[in-house]
């Protein structure tokens, strides 16, 4: 039986895989219809590796490579590449695909086993419990990777055993639950920029956003500081509801309770108080303030002098914070505040500011991409909004309908960072596919909704007579009904080709509604 022999975590460069594709389906796989093998023979027979073998000065891996790809296709549609890796500077070859993979941390096996079939056909699952025994995540959904290195896979040892290499990459992992929560809260933490006040300079502007920062920071760093609790860390695949855990959703819930209840008594305090002479007065009339509170508020450097009418509140280090902490609190009113309010509060927000997605997500994902996506949005004449953690780029069009980018983090989720573009009238676009180039309607027919026969699109037909809203696609020699009502594209990553499709995409779609 097939069993690890090496194991590793392990910094993958960014490197490219060239080399053959072809398309499959999870369910068809599922049920045994694995033509995997079959493609393989093909490339080995038909000289694919000769072709790829030319370029042998940019090889990072001299081992033939197979990997499962492109699982963001959706609804279990994915591609399995035969070739091989290469560095920068490989060209890829007419009828050859490339697909710019590593620059992550990878799980790397070596299994084992007495033949091909024993040692390919467990190698994903040995490589993943592997992954997870680390109490790492592994994200197969990704992409995942056999390499067949010709000295260890095509020579067996003195027992007649021989090896194959399987690689997984890592998705983000966390010590715990709560630093999982709260990370986006520091990771996404916005560039600082100070906004016009007669009520707070730029420095105190600027100290209460380092002061802010820093006590994220150190919430991070123990959460026992405002009471979160020792959780092991866990999240949902992409493909998973809420319902399917529903304890580990209550779970990240309460956590997230607690962090932003501590920054909604800091909001309080703003409200209820006067800042005075490097310091918050505050009356006793408007707040009182608990021992239990002022010493955890100590351990954030806050200091307070009580007397029988108020606390006057200082801090050694951010001795000009008060003015811009009552500026902050600007957008929190009476009783009730909500969970907007924290967020505008942590992150300074108040009307006028702009926050963008590049300098919120920018430490998180290339922010150079998130810049030129933002820049698209913006010149075809976009709104941008800031909503919690989210920045959201928006616009009507013709008959109400909107579409937008919207771009944000959900620390629920195995892959964290979400790319989602919700595309104009898809059900007047979708009219026109014959139109769209092959690439186009690649992503059209791959990433619509498949019609389910759900009913929304008939709901409000009490005749019974009213058909489906579902359109026809076919794409090589595939037909599917697809339905428009749901007209949205997701990633997890932002990268050159996502742009250029997402471009054409909106450029097509607004060329057919504005009659171009």
């Amino acid at each position: 039986m097939a069993r690890i022999f090496k194991f590793e975590i392990a910094d993958m460069p960014k490197v490219y895989l060239v080399g053959r594709e072809s398309k499959y389906n999870i369910q068809t796989y599922i049920q045994g219809d694995n033509r995997i093998p079959a493609f393989w023979d093909k490339c080995l027979a038909d000289g694919t590796f000769k072709e790829l073998e030319k370029q042998w000065e940019f090889l990072y891996e001299p081992g033939y490579a197979g990997a499962t790809i492109n699982w963001d296709m959706g609804y279990g549609r994915f591609s399995y590449v035969c070739g091989m890796l290469y560095k920068e500077g490989v060209t890829v070859p007419e009828g050859y695909v490339m697909h710019e993979i590593g620059d992550v941390k990878v799980g790397k096996c070596w299994i084992k086993g007495r033949d091909s079939e024993d040692v390919t056909s467990n190698a994903h699952a040995l490589t993943m419990q592997a992954i997870r025994d680390q109490k790492l995540c592994p994200n197969q959904l990704k992409w995942s990777m056999e390499i067949f290195n010709g000295q260890r896979f095509l020579t067996p040892d003195e027992n007649g055993e021989i090896i194959l290499d399987y690689y997984i990459p890592l998705a983000k992992s966390f010590e715990s639950l709560g630093k999982r929560v709260i990370y986006p809260y520091l990771a996404a933490y916005p560039d600082f920029k100070a906004v016009c006040s007669n009520s707070a300079c730029e420095n105190s502007q600027r100290q209460m956003y380092d002061f802010l920062y820093e006590s994220i920071n150190a919430i991070y760093a123990d959460l026992s500081l405002i009471g979160i609790p020792y959780e092991d860390d866990d999240c949902y695949e992409y493909w998973q509801p809420g319902s399917s855990k529903p304890e580990l959703g209550a779970k990240m819930q309460n956590i997230r309770k607690t962090f932003l209840t501590f920054f909604e008594y800091l909001i309080r305090m703003g409200l209820a108080g006067e800042a005075v002479q490097e310091g918050l007065l505050i009356k006793k009339d408007k707040m009182v303030i608990q021992n239990r509170m002022k010493n955890k508020l100590s351990l954030f450097g806050l200091t307070s002098i009580e007397n029988k009418d108020g606390y006057f509140f200082t801090h050694n280090k951010y001795k000009e914070i008060f003015p811009a902490w009552k500026f902050y609190c600007g957008n929190a009113e009476g009783l009730k505040i909500n969970p907007k309010d924290v967020h505008a509060f942590l992150h300074g927000y108040v009307e006028g500011k702009q926050i963008t997605a590049a300098g919120m997500f920018g430490r998180i994902r290339n922010a150079d991409l998130i810049s030129r996506l933002e820049g698209l949005f913006i010149q075809k004449g976009y709104n941008c909004k800031y909503d919690h953690l989210r920045v959201v780029y928006e616009k009507e069009y013709p008959d109400k309908q909107k579409a937008h980018m919207n771009i944000y983090y959900d620390y629920k989720k195995l892959e964290q960072m979400i790319f989602e573009f919700k595309s104009p009238q898809l059900s007047k676009v979708l009219k026109y596919y014959d139109q769209m180039d092959d690439e186009l309607k690649t992503l059209v027919f791959s990433r619509t909704k498949i019609c389910d026969g759900c009913g929304y699109c008939t709901q409000t037909d009490r005749s019974g007579k009213r058909k489906r809203l579902a359109v026809t696609l076919e794409l090589d020699g595939e037909r599917k009904s697809k339905c428009p009502l749901f007209p949205s594209f997701v990633w997890d990553n932002a990268n050159e080709e996502m742009i250029k499709t997402v471009k054409k995409l909106f450029d097509f779609s607004e060329g057919i509604l504005y009659g171009n």
